[in-house]
């Protein structure tokens, strides 16, 4: 977990995730999720699940394809 924690960190955008968002962000490194899924992994609450995805999805940072699956853009 150290190691992509680190190869996270290098990324542009990384400073300036919340805590949730870099939780999301974690959950999708391995590729695309369905939603309900991310929020049962990682234990943020639907309220927060949502308001971290909308702000991912504005910075461009991941996008919603059909089924409600996420991925990492």
């Amino acid at each position: 977990m150290e190691e992509i924690k680190s190869v996270l960190s290098k990324l542009p955008f990384w400073p300036k995730l919340s805590e949730d968002e870099r939780t999301l962000v974690e959950a999708l490194r391995d590729g695309p999720r369905q939603a309900d899924d991310v929020i049962a992994g990682t234990g943020l609450t639907t309220g927060k699940f949502l308001a971290a995805m909308t702000t991912l999805e504005i910075r461009g940072i991941v996008k919603r394809l059909p089924g409600k699956i996420i991925q990492l853009k």
